[in-house]
């Protein structure tokens, strides 16, 4: 086999978890994974993997390996992405990793009209609401919204978000006029945890910013699951536009104290920094803007 061919048995392997699963994703036999790792550590001359009888386990050096190795492929697939004929269909893997709720809802709906447009272009999307190690992992692309931490990764802003408070017709129906954002202090309100504010929340009013810790009445780590909440008339939400929207659509919610205002938050697409950037990578980002 070509020293390539086991380059790219080694990255499924580690992306995958296990020669099983490697071997399933390839199309080929375990034994012939296993076969094509130990060459490539041969070919090296150091250990890529510390096996057990229940799982392996990557090395340091196999780390570093994988790291270079992804590179690698990634430089010759782009060669092979030139398409001096003026054929711009993409092939390949692209690995992308997203926010559970702004996939579901915003996402989802422009990926598959790019897939359409290549369709020999596989993708993997991954949800997580957990920032992740792109280069680690193996993901190609990844997309976070509001404040980024200061990192070796390349940031493109490819939209904004608004937040704004909710809660259910029936939640307002049976409280007292809700004036105030420092009220919320005293009503059940649900809190999306994935928001590194948490339950202290800041909003803009007449130029000048209020904040308050809301009572939580109920906790959960997903934007969709908080809206769904709010509707069911469990409490106050403050929730990003794209998980309120479909539920301000049918009426379900419905926005409380719109005098105030929530900071924009950008919508970022994040990925390793390179001397270029994949025609995958650039092609994807172009459709989605």
């Amino acid at each position: 086999m070509n020293q390539l061919g086991l380059f790219r048995t080694f990255i499924a392997v580690v992306e995958l978890g296990s020669f099983t699963a490697a071997a399933r994703h390839l199309g080929k036999t375990k034994s012939i994974v296993s076969k094509q790792v130990a060459q490539l550590e041969v070919l090296l001359n150091i250990r890529l993997f510390n096996r057990t009888t229940r799982a392996i386990h990557i090395t340091e050096q196999g780390s570093h390996v994988y790291k270079h190795a992804l590179v690698i492929i990634e430089q010759v697939d782009s060669l092979f992405q030139l398409n001096p004929t003026g054929n711009d269909s993409l092939t390949g893997r692209l690995r992308i990793s997203a926010p559970h709720t702004f996939a579901e809802t915003t996402l989802m709906a422009t990926l598959p009209s790019f897939m359409k447009l290549h369709p020999k272009l596989k993708i993997e999307l991954v949800l997580n609401d957990h920032y992740v190690d792109l280069i680690a992992a193996g993901f190609d692309l990844a997309f976070r919204i509001g404040q980024l931490d200061d990192s070796n990764l390349i940031a493109r802003k490819i939209g904004l978000c608004q937040q704004m408070l909710v809660a259910s017709p029936a939640f307002i129906d049976r409280h007292d006029p809700i004036e105030k954002l420092s009220q919320l202090a005293d009503l059940p309100c649900v809190v999306d945890t994935n928001r590194r504010e948490g339950s202290k929340w800041a909003l803009l009013i007449n130029g000048h910013t209020e904040q308050v810790r809301v009572n939580a009445q109920l906790e959960v780590n997903s934007a969709a699951a908080a809206a769904m909440a709010a509707a069911s008339g469990i409490g106050i939400a403050l929730l990003p536009d794209f998980a309120a929207a479909p539920f301000l659509e049918s009426d379900t919610l419905t926005v409380v104290l719109p005098q105030y205002q929530s900071p924009l938050l950008g919508i970022y697409a994040i990925y390793p920094h390179r001397d270029y950037l994949t025609k995958k990578v650039t092609a994807l980002l172009e459709h989605l803007a």
